[in-house]
């Protein structure tokens, strides 16, 4: 299970997820499993990308019905949708706005004493049931761009994390204080959450001037100390992800443009690694 986040937004996060999907969607199908997205991100632009792909101008959020106290397998049955023919071999429980109204409700809950599980674990109670987990052989997390009961019900469920970011000056920071973040949730929390690596996404693919590249070298520089000193395993992926059309206009790349699939085929042959 592998959540992909950053507190900072418009690095190109759901940009990596979807991409990522595509190149796993590709395989046959191992024993009939599939794969399984889960849109944590309440702004749905994961959910938005594969149901307008699909036609469906109906965008609703079911990513909520997973967090609800005492949810199991009926819950993920109901929340999730196939994406034939899009990604043949995936599933989707999508996110909508009405997401973020059912995390406020979540955190007032936990304030007030009212909860009588930790709600940090509802979506790893669902996900790691047995007839759940043996379902899928790839669960993968998109995750907001701030830290909410999603974002932690995310690191608490998952093995693994990713975390993209384009190396500029106000980028690096954000990453440096949710890596910090990420690995209190695994001496904490979840001691089974492993880091993949950071993904460089956005890099420009033009000349850039001297002050721009400086700027952009402090900028991986304080991402790859703050690795060192929080997961110290890992490091910047050698695969980025260039500022290129295809990437930029927000679909699935992947399925659009021979380089881009190149890319997220290097990247998730890096991920497979990890996961074995």
């Amino acid at each position: 299970m592998v959540t992909v986040a950053n507190n900072k937004g418009g690095v190109g996060k759901s940009t990596v997820t979807l991409n990522i999907a595509a190149d796993f969607d590709k395989d046959p199908l191992d024993a009939g499993k599939k794969r399984l997205l889960i849109d944590m991100d309440y702004q749905g632009t994961t959910s938005y990308v594969l149901t307008a792909a699909m036609d469906i101008t109906e965008r609703e959020s079911r990513s909520q019905m997973l967090m609800v106290r005492g949810a199991g397998e009926l819950a993920l049955f109901n929340a999730r949708m196939g994406l034939n023919p899009i990604l043949p071999g995936s599933e989707l429980v999508p996110s909508f706005y009405e997401l973020a109204r059912h995390e406020d409700h979540l955190l007032m809950e936990w304030l007030l004493g009212e909860a009588d599980d930790d709600l940090r674990y509802r979506l790893a109670s669902v996900l790691h049931r047995d007839t759940v987990s043996n379902q899928y052989d790839l669960v993968l997390i998109d995750a907001p761009p701030r830290l909410t009961t999603g974002t932690m019900n995310a690191l608490c469920a998952s093995t693994h994390l990713i975390v993209p970011t384009s190396f500029t000056a106000v980028s690096a920071e954000p990453v440096a204080n949710f890596l910090a973040m990420a690995r209190a949730v695994k001496d904490k929390l979840n001691p089974n959450l492993k880091m993949i690596g950071v993904i460089e996404t956005l890099r420009p693919t033009v000349a850039v001037s001297k002050a721009v590249k400086d700027a952009n070298e402090l900028a991986r520089i304080t991402v790859q100390r703050a690795l060192r000193r929080y997961f110290p395993d890992a490091s910047i992926l050698e695969r980025d992800v260039p500022r290129m059309n295809s990437v930029m206009e927000g679909g699935i790349a992947y399925q659009e443009d021979q380089r881009a699939q190149g890319i997220f085929e290097q990247l998730g042959a890096t991920i497979r690694k990890e996961l074995t």
